[in-house]
């Protein structure tokens, strides 16, 4: 018999969280929406810095962008390598 009253006590929880639930999406999605978006601000101008690049006595391309209004400094270093810049005496060799 506990067990009967159980299961009716949990149906009729599952049914007040399912009630809940349904009342809540309503209540919220029709809260959220709006009816009219706000208008579209003016495009803002973009200033790209410029690029300077130099290549050093060994080969090593150096390239620079330089903004000054931050106080931040970046650098990566990128390097020519992999099977597409193996020749063909030497190919599989990046695979390894």
């Amino acid at each position: 018999m506990e067990n009967g009253k159980w299961k009716m006590e949990n149906s009729n929880l599952f049914k007040f969280y399912l009630c809940l639930c349904v009342c809540m999406t309503i209540f919220f999605s029709s809260s959220v929406a709006q009816e009219n978006p706000p208008p579209a601000s003016a495009p803002r101008s973009v200033k790209i810095p410029s690029v300077q690049e130099k290549s050093l006595p060994n080969g090593l391309k150096v390239v620079v962008v330089e903004r000054k209004n931050v106080p931040l400094v970046t650098v990566s270093l990128l390097i020519k390598s992999g099977a597409n810049v193996e020749n063909d005496t030497r190919a599989g060799l990046a695979n390894m």
